[in-house]
């Protein structure tokens, strides 16, 4: 990458194992990619640390636990040295939980666990890093060309955007 070129730049949820980790390591091993690996324990992630070693594009790990909203809120400001200037171009929330449970064993506790991680938390995460996909070079595009407002229109157009995510989530 020449210092004229812009880097792609990504932010990945659940960085640490699983398929975060693997889009990661994917995505590091390109040069043009400036990848943001988000996880809950950065410490205890050695092997993201490990690839952050050997990583042929650049790679930062910021703390990000997307079932506390503040850790969320906190996670900016690690992020805006990265991505300040240059925006986010894709932002790929994959953190999530699933417990062991069937629909007539489950305990409502639980229940309300896993709203506040995959639905609650993605949400609150895509609202905090929004200036940030506004500033990336894919703003207002998708791959099939149309507008980043889709999101927008499923959660907002109706009045019940907490509604439409839950069952666009849950179905």
């Amino acid at each position: 990458m020449t210092s004229t070129t812009r880097p792609t730049t990504w932010l990945v949820t659940g960085a640490s194992r699983g398929i975060g980790f693997e889009l990661v390591r994917q995505l590091a091993a390109s040069p043009q990619n400036l990848v943001v690996a988000a996880c809950r324990n950065p410490d205890k992630a050695t092997a993201l640390k490990a690839l952050k070693d050997s990583a042929k594009g650049t790679l930062h790990i910021i703390q990000l636990d997307v079932s506390d909203f503040d850790s969320i809120r906190a996670s900016v400001k690690q992020a805006q040295p990265i991505l300040g200037e240059i925006g986010l171009d894709y932002l790929v929330n994959n953190a999530g939980i699933a417990l062991r449970d069937t629909a007539f064993s489950l305990d409502p506790e639980d229940l309300l666990r896993i709203l506040r991680t995959n639905a609650a938390g993605p949400a609150v995460v895509s609202q905090v890093y929004l200036p940030f996909v506004e500033k990336g070079h894919t703003s207002g595009k998708t791959p099939r060309g149309k507008s980043d407002k889709i999101q927008q229109n499923l959660w907002d157009s109706s009045g019940f955007g907490g509604f439409g995510m839950t069952t666009c989530r849950i179905s």
